[in-house]
């Protein structure tokens, strides 16, 4: 599928509309769909050379940040010492 409308991509997928909004919501907000202005709004896959590209760069970005999460194993070991 090129481009669907929430209507379509509920259908084809066999996931309820209100369902689709939401996971919609969430794929623009990463940047991998574009919305159309048409009516019904229509929505498309960015290609998939660009949604690597973004998903590889949000990993990398997460990767650099330190994590405050530490093992709890560690954390006991931490405190016989």
């Amino acid at each position: 599928m090129s481009s669907g409308t929430t209507r379509n991509i509920a259908k084809n997928s066999d996931i309820t509309r209100p369902d689709v909004y939401r996971v919609l919501v969430d794929l623009e907000k990463l940047r991998l769909i574009e919305k159309t202005i048409s009516t019904p709004t229509e929505y498309k896959a960015v290609p998939i050379e660009i949604a690597l590209d973004i998903l590889l760069g949000r990993k990398q970005q997460e990767n650099k940040q330190p994590s405050n999460k530490a093992n709890p194993e560690s954390k006991k070991q931490l405190k016989t010492i």
